[in-house]
């Protein structure tokens, strides 16, 4: 019966967000790594991608594509992340897709 129960609790669907954050300042490489790290530290967040830059946009602004269990962080999240390199990156838009579920052996393929 145990086994039953942490089966199903495994392989239940969690809820995961995903929220695309677009920052100002962050051109070169090191401080997209830099952000990168910031965003990967706040609890819960299983992955941080940066986006190639567009074509209709600055040169020194990216988004970043932050994926984490449960809700996507909160601007207040990301600007505590940022820490004293806030003053450095502007944060343009925090845009949260919809919570969409996701099974424990997502990621595997």
């Amino acid at each position: 019966m145990r086994g039953l129960l942490l089966a199903l609790f495994v392989l239940s669907p969690a809820a995961a967000d995903v929220c695309r954050v677009t920052i100002d300042g962050t051109g070169c490489r090191t401080r997209q790594l830099a952000i990168q790290r910031a965003f990967t530290a706040i609890d819960g967040v299983e992955k941080v991608e940066v986006m190639p830059r567009g074509t209709d946009g600055p040169p020194n602004r990216r988004v970043f594509v932050i994926h984490r269990k449960g809700p996507a962080p909160e601007r207040g999240h990301l600007e505590a992340a940022l820490g004293k390199k806030a003053g450095r990156y502007r944060i343009v838009s925090v845009e949260n897709e919809p919570q969409k579920p996701v099974s424990a052996d997502s990621g595997s393929s």
